[in-house]
């Protein structure tokens, strides 16, 4: 959200450059909806981001495991 309204973007407007609808955008910055990496990577162009992997550390294993 702080992304998109730091380029001066409405939801809509995000949307329609990313290719998707409205609520979508909504729904991500709620966090109520997963991201696929396509989006991800659609979004982060339109808003001028930059995506960094790094090695996360050994103790971290435990945040993907599914309860």
């Amino acid at each position: 959200r702080d992304a998109r309204r730091g380029k001066g973007l409405t939801q809509a407007q995000l949307a329609e450059l990313v290719g998707v609808r409205q609520p979508t955008v909504s729904n991500l910055e709620r966090g109520v909806q997963s991201l696929s990496l396509p989006l991800v990577l659609r979004v982060v162009a339109v808003l001028d981001l930059e995506l960094t992997l790094r090695t996360r550390p050994a103790d971290s294993s435990a945040a993907w495991e599914s309860s």
